[in-house]
């Protein structure tokens, strides 16, 4: 039987992250200067697939979006510095959405909570249709470490104060 999906190496796990549309491992690179001072909003070339596997740098610092330092939406991305000054750069890579995918009719949605000491449900605040991926403080999690039901997400194990849970997700 032939799954679709990609699958991610973390080390000590491997993980199969499955999704309703087919991905092809395509990376783009980018360059882009700030064409002005206060220019915050950047276009790519394409559409990228998935935030975790986004990569941002600015003005050569690595930048990390569960730090809130950039948001991506569609083929633009944010960052979020009131100091972009002309000439700044942004540079990075991500993996390209297929050609055979239409970005209009796609629509998905990123979900970032900081945890509360022992928390293990969170409310993303919409029903998904596919949950692509869980991250908490950047490690992907397995489909055994968290239930949905409805709009929540509930985690087998609670989460520290502070700990980061994000996730994409097809609406």
């Amino acid at each position: 039987m032939t799954t679709q999906g990609i699958t991610i190496i973390r080390r000590p796990q491997i993980i199969n992250v499955k999704s309703a549309f087919p991905i092809f491992p395509n990376f783009v690179n980018f360059s882009i200067k700030a064409l002005n001072n206060g220019q915050t909003q950047f276009t790519l070339p394409s559409y990228p697939i998935l935030s975790g596997l986004f990569s941002l740098n600015y003005n050569g610092a690595q930048q990390d979006e569960l730090n809130g330092d950039f948001t991506v939406n569609g083929n633009i991305v944010t960052i979020n510095s009131d100091t972009v000054l002309e000439g700044d750069k942004i540079a990075g890579f991500y993996q390209e959405m297929s050609s055979a995918i239409n970005p209009a009719n796609l629509s998905y949605r990123t979900f970032f909570y900081t945890a509360i000491q022992g928390q293990t449900v969170f409310n993303i605040g919409f029903i998904p249709q596919n949950l692509l991926f869980i991250a908490i403080n950047g490690i992907v999690q397995p489909t055994s470490a968290y239930t949905i039901s409805g709009q929540n997400i509930t985690l087998t194990g609670g989460l520290n104060a502070g700990d980061n849970f994000f996730g994409l997700a097809i609406q």
